[in-house]
């Protein structure tokens, strides 16, 4: 699934994922924190 998702996104944003940057990443307070 994680590959399907990546190969819609545009490759910077894939590499950012790829990086972890979902994790850094701030977050809504009301959002769950293993969403992404």
């Amino acid at each position: 699934m994680i590959a399907d998702v990546e190969s819609m996104l545009p490759d910077t944003v894939a590499d950012l994922h790829r990086a972890g940057f979902h994790r850094i990443r701030a977050r809504p307070a009301h959002e769950p924190a293993t969403t992404g």
